[in-house]
């Protein structure tokens, strides 16, 4: 028998396949991030007016993104590949805070997630901190390998 998915999991994998993070869809919806996360737990029905919006502006995410109109987010990749290198790594991002001397993860959470910002000096001390290198690389481009 196959293993069918919960309406809030599949609103969670819409989400996510569009690499938007759930305040990002929140603030399509013109909800907030808590009634995301609430959502894609299942605690509101499918009829629900915060579960509508939600599946609402996935949608029009989904057809803009479908006739190439959606452009990803400014540091989606970017935080992509630094909760990569974290992990690999074998860091929390409370880890990370400690050895960077910074309180909390929100500041991270939101690098990763694509929607916070970070100062070059910063984004060098987070490579050092997940012993990674930054490279800039033309969009669309693969590095040379000499490079």
């Amino acid at each position: 028998m196959p293993e069918t998915s919960l309406p809030g999991e599949v609103l969670r994998d819409r989400r996510r396949a569009l690499r938007l993070t759930a305040a990002q869809l929140g603030q399509r919806a013109g909800i907030s991030k808590t009634a995301v996360v609430k959502a894609e737990r299942g605690l509101f029905s499918s009829s629900a007016p915060s579960y509508v919006a939600i599946r609402d502006a996935l949608d029009a995410a989904e057809a803009r993104h479908a006739v190439g109109d959606e452009q990803p987010d400014r540091h989606s990749g970017l935080g992509d590949q630094l909760r990569r290198a974290r992990t690999v790594a074998g860091l929390t991002q409370d880890d990370v805070g400690d050895l960077l001397g910074r309180r909390g993860n929100a500041w991270l959470t939101g690098i990763e997630g694509g929607w916070g910002s970070i100062t070059p000096d910063r984004l060098d001390q987070l490579a050092a901190a997940l012993g990674c290198e930054i490279h800039i690389v033309p969009i669309g481009k693969e590095p040379r390998p000499d490079a």
